[in-house]
């Protein structure tokens, strides 16, 4: 992942520009790769249930670099545009060329599919792993523009105050 960091130019050339636009579809497809379960596993019922994974821990860097793409872009466009644009960078037609822009689709599959092994993670009772996941499922789910982002951010937050008691 570190290689993703040296593809900044300013302004980029056609290769970055197109590797940028078409990273949101390659993460996506990382990071179901690394949640599936490992098909090398235990097949017993106590070692499938549902929070093995091919590699938790590149699915969670997958993770921490959606968000942490966004706190960069959002950087970004605070200091060129002001405070008012910097939520908005991340997001789908931004008028703002130069920006990183992260299809909403990609965001909600990458939140859903976070907040799931969230559960996974609860029903496993490893609850620092649900906590952890649950909220950076909720981190990406408010990358997600418009009312559709509000309102998926809205329902994970009550499942999750659900699971935990809350």
């Amino acid at each position: 992942m570190s290689k993703l960091n040296e593809l900044r130019d300013d302004p980029p050339t056609t290769w970055q520009h197109e590797f940028r636009a078409s990273l949101p579809r390659y993460l996506h497809c990382l990071f179901i790769l690394a949640i599936e379960p490992d098909p090398y596993a235990s097949t017993d019922r106590s070692a499938n249930l549902g929070f093995k994974m091919a590699d938790a821990e590149v699915a969670e860097e997958v993770l921490d670099k959606i968000l942490a793409m966004a706190d960069e872009e959002a950087a970004v466009a605070e200091e060129r545009y002001g405070t008012q644009h910097s939520l908005n960078a991340i997001q789908v037609g931004s008028e703002m060329d130069y920006m990183f822009t992260y299809p909403a689709g990609e965001l909600i599959n990458v939140a859903t599919m976070s907040f799931n092994k969230a559960i996974d993670f609860y029903r496993a009772t490893r609850d620092q792993d649900c906590q952890r996941w649950a909220e950076k499922a909720i981190r990406v789910a408010q990358l997600v523009p418009g009312a559709q982002g509000t309102a998926l951010v809205n329902v994970l937050q009550i499942r999750l105050g659900s699971l935990i008691g809350v």
